[in-house]
């Protein structure tokens, strides 16, 4: 029934129950001489005779804690990455990738492109400021220490009532340390990004409604919390649409990206034209295939209060996906609920599983208000087995479109 809903149970999550691999990695556990070992391997590539050399390394760890009426577990997994990216000198380029942080690992993956070549010398420039230090720190919290957060989280929603079948909280951390190191560059970064969110599943007549309240930021583990009564809002565009990793607390943020450049924001559409372009080098997990993407999407907030948004019409909540077929301009978006509004207030009618749908253009010309207010969402998928971290931040708007039941796939 819960994967029908399109939730899971925390045993789900946590491999069905099974006890969870118990890898902690603490500071201490990333080896002082990490650095010193990666001037090492691009000191002899630049001993080899290539024009460009970069070695981008990481030791990342990912706690998930889980809490609902099933049951309650903490897993843990870890891993470690390095690339070394080579320039020839008629262009060409070569990239040796292992999972060895090792000084032996890391010289053997050298060998490969370097041969046997002697290490040449190198200005690496300034050295690098440590990481600020994190209170609490998730490399120094017990299982039992970070479900206490898991459970306060779950204990805080006072409003539950018999229509409600299945709760579930859940605290996800990824933690990284990424070093980026060239000829006149030195870097380190530790990125922590956490994600709270919490799962209610509902009778409404006799049909199951999913609601889910969730938070991502990256920073400390405290550095935000979830609202009560905080709910998905709806993913639509503003005017103006910028990707900006530098943004504080960005889910989807970094110091440098994974080719070692600054995160300076980039306007993508000023006033509804397109302006500009990504070309940022991303690698999910830091350590997978190179793509070419966003990562944290700020869009432009307008100057409406949002309980002055709406007066009659629909709230449409939960966001459950978007399909464009880009010969027609036609769009459906799927949302879990939306709630009715008469007279500025809501009726407390709501209908489950429906659908906006329409032309991209019409219904993006047909925003009349978007709010001050604004909303950050991460998101957190994979590729290849590696994780990609993305987030957006955007307004609420005021438009008119075509609602019905939701379509789902036979």
């Amino acid at each position: 029934m819960l994967a029908s809903l399109g939730v899971a149970s925390a045993q789900v999550l946590l491999a069905c129950g099974a006890p969870a691999r118990q890898v902690r990695r603490r500071s201490a556990d990333v080896h002082p001489e990490v650095r010193t070992w990666l001037h090492d391997a691009v000191a002899t590539l630049r001993g080899a005779g290539f024009a460009g050399v970069h070695v981008l390394a990481v030791s990342s760890q990912r706690t998930l804690a889980a809490i609902d009426v099933l049951g309650a577990g903490v897993a843990r997994s870890q891993h470690d990455g390095l690339v070394l990216t080579v320039h020839d000198r008629d262009g060409a380029t070569r990239e040796q990738v292992t999972n060895d942080l090792t000084r032996d690992g890391i010289m053997a993956a050298v060998k490969v492109l370097a041969g046997d070549a002697k290490a040449a010398s190198v200005d690496f420039g300034r050295a690098p400021a440590a990481p600020a230090p994190l209170k609490p720190d998730p490399e120094l919290m017990s299982d039992g220490e970070i479900l206490a957060r898991v459970g306060a989280l779950a204990a805080r929603d006072s409003a539950l009532s018999s229509r409600i079948v299945y709760a579930s909280a859940l605290m996800d951390i990824d933690d990284a340390r990424v070093w980026s190191v060239a000829p006149g560059r030195d870097l380190h970064q530790r990125l922590v990004r956490v994600r709270r969110s919490i799962s209610r599943v509902a009778w409404n007549g006799t049909r199951p409604v999913v609601s889910e309240a969730t938070r991502a930021w990256s920073g400390g583990l405290d550095a935000q919390d979830l609202e009560d009564a905080e709910i998905v809002a709806a993913k639509e565009a503003a005017l103006t649409l910028i990707d900006d990793p530098a943004a504080p607390q960005a889910y989807g943020g970094f110091a440098f990206d994974d080719a070692g450049e600054s995160p300076a924001p980039v306007t993508l559409i000023d006033r509804g034209q397109i302006v500009g372009r990504v070309d940022r080098v991303l690698r999910p997990g830091h350590v997978g295939r190179r793509v070419v993407g966003a990562s944290h999407v700020r869009m432009a907030a307008g100057t409406t209060e949002l309980d002055q948004l709406l007066d009659d019409g629909f709230v449409l909540e939960g966001p459950l996906g978007t399909t464009i077929d880009p010969g027609s301009d036609r769009i459906v978006i799927a949302c879990a609920r939306a709630r009715e509004r008469a007279g500025g207030k809501r009726t407390g009618r709501m209908f489950a599983d429906i659908e906006l749908v329409g032309e991209l253009s019409k219904l993006l010309a047909s925003i009349t208000a978007v709010s001050k207010q604004t909303q950050a969402f991460g998101m957190r998928d994979e590729i290849d087995g590696q994780p990609r971290w993305r987030s957006i931040e955007v307004p609420a708007v005021r438009g008119h479109g075509s609602l019905r039941a939701r379509r789902r796939p036979a």
